[in-house]
């Protein structure tokens, strides 16, 4: 049978089913026959049976059906089981909480304070909840919207307009009303079941969200303090190194004046030191920028961490291996990554809200009012009241809703393209962090060697001019190659653990998978 046909049949099938509802809801008239035997011509509605039968039936319709397709999250199983890069020796798989293992008191603390302080997560946080609050918005048309009504008002009619002759004598009337009335819509064919979906989907989103602006926060908390311990480094390097160079100068100068050198030797002395002094400002304002940076994503103002941060520290020593989680474990940890497969699964729950515009929406109306004008309220002749269902239908629309179905199919395609656009960055992203941890610790390797060397170069070299046996450019040399080689050994560590952050950010580091969805 061709599809056309099927989906006409289907229309026609489903449009007798709301029309069979709307004949066993709509109650029947029955003559009221009260105590005493005397027939009053008062009619009022009651159901029969087949009423309820049908009612029950148009019920569960609303409770189990959903028209629109629904949705299946992705596979895991086609990504792969292990990383191209080797991790070597392996950690733990727990990630939260992962800057513990470097085991830095000051790091901890800054951690804390980001938690109680940060504008970045109390603003991720309303976003969560603004989320939340539309789930309750859309989870409010499950239910029967109540409204009360209050009305008075005076009024007069005019002589002038009125057709008697002679006009009535004019009067002034109150009219009072009070009223309640509700109204509930049958979800028959699941659109506020699907909007509900969408919503919620959006919420854990939202959620997903949040955990990546923590993920983030801990990550750039923690490389900032370990560039400033590095910078540090690097400035105590270039400290120790310009007094030596200004020992050495100092030398030269005495011998220049007695004669024993000439000029040129002093004059490189001075540049050599020089040049090494020049380091030391860049490396200072450095030093201000992370802890202005670091006092920032702390929820502090510039210079609140400047007493604190002031005193050098060590950069903090690398746990043994790196943490061992596969690709399948990066793709459920991720929180983006979580975030894009939340919002695939809210576009393909609009196509079903989508769809559902083809097909009738039915309510039931009910209303209880009392009126009077010019006479007394609360009364029961003044009274009234409706209750019945509602049936509408949308037969032509000029292709306005199936142009709406399509459009919401391919926001549901871009949804899962995006998803799988954001699983390969992430991927692509933990294997140049790993590659790039292995080569920074192969580079570091070589450098540790290299400064043992010129500090050895720079003490023979130093040894020799003293007996005469060196030229002074000799000694120049090894001591600007010493002081290259620690400033460039510094700066590797730091690169190192810096890497390792890395790593640690592009596996989803900073909450565990494992749980539970709610606010951070």
């Amino acid at each position: 049978m061709p599809a056309a046909r099927r989906a006409s049949r289907r229309r026609i099938f489903l449009f007798a089913v709301c029309v069979g509802t709307v004949r066993g809801v709509a109650p029947r008239p029955v003559w009221h026959k009260p105590l005493g035997g005397i027939d009053l011509p008062l009619r009022f509605w009651a159901y029969g049976p087949m009423h309820w039968l049908v009612l029950l039936c148009a019920l569960l319709l609303a409770a189990c059906a959903k028209v629109g397709p629904d949705y299946t999250p992705p596979p895991v199983e086609e990504v792969p089981a292990a990383w191209v890069q080797p991790l070597g020796p392996r950690q733990s798989t727990q990630l939260a909480g992962w800057w513990r293992a470097l085991e830095d008191p000051a790091l901890n603390a800054l951690m804390v304070e980001a938690d109680e302080s940060s504008p970045d997560l109390e603003a991720a946080a309303a976003r969560v909840a603004a989320a939340r609050a539309a789930v309750g918005v859309a989870n409010a048309g499950r239910i029967p919207q109540v409204g009360l009504e209050a009305e008075t008002a005076r009024a007069k009619g005019s002589r002038e307009m009125s057709a008697s002759v002679p006009p009535p004598q004019q009067r002034i009337d109150t009219f009072d009303t009070l009223g309640a009335g509700a109204a509930w819509e049958v979800d028959l064919f699941g659109r506020v079941a699907r909007a509900v979906e969408a919503t919620g989907a959006e919420s854990q989103a939202a959620v997903a969200d949040a955990r990546g602006v923590r993920v983030t926060l801990y990550a750039d908390i923690a490389q900032t303090y370990v560039s400033l311990r590095a910078l540090q480094a690097r400035l105590a390097y270039a400290h120790g190194n310009a007094a030596a160079q200004a020992k050495t100068r100092d030398l030269v100068r005495h011998k220049h004046e007695a004669g024993l050198v000439s000029e040129l030797d002093l004059r490189q002395a001075e540049r050599n030191l020089a040049v090494t002094r020049s380091a030391i400002p860049s490396l200072e304002a450095g030093i201000d920028s992370a802890r202005y940076r670091l006092a920032v994503l702390t929820g502090q103002t510039p210079g609140a961490l400047d007493e604190a941060l002031r005193t050098k520290a060590p950069i903090p020593a690398l746990p043994e291996g790196i943490i061992g989680v596969v690709p399948r474990d990066v793709v459920r940890q991720r929180p983006d990554i979580r975030a894009a497969e939340r919002r695939l699964a809210a576009a393909v729950a609009r196509v079903g809200v989508a769809t559902a515009d083809l097909y009738p929406r039915l309510s039931l109306l009910g209303s209880f009012t009392q009126s009077a004008a010019s006479g007394p309220l609360m009364v029961s002749s003044a009274s009234g009241w409706s209750f019945g269902p509602s049936l509408t239908w949308s037969v032509f629309t000029g292709g306005r809703v199936r142009a709406q179905i399509k459009a919401q199919e391919a926001e549901a395609e871009a949804a899962r393209a995006m998803y799988e656009g954001t699983v390969l960055r992430a991927l692509a992203e933990v294997e140049t962090a790993l590659s790039a941890y292995a080569h920074e610790g192969k580079r570091l390797v070589a450098l540790e060697r290299s400064v043992q060397a010129a500090r050895k170069s720079e003490k023979l070299v130093q040894a020799a001019y003293d007996a005469g046996l060196a030229d002074f450019q000799n000694v120049l040399d090894a001591q600007r190659a010493l002081f290259e080689q620690e400033d460039a050994a510094a700066a590797s560590r730091g690169a190192l653990a810096q890497g390792y952050i890395t790593i640690v950010r592009a596996m989803g580091g900073g909450w565990q998978a494992e749980q539970e969805e709610k606010a951070p």
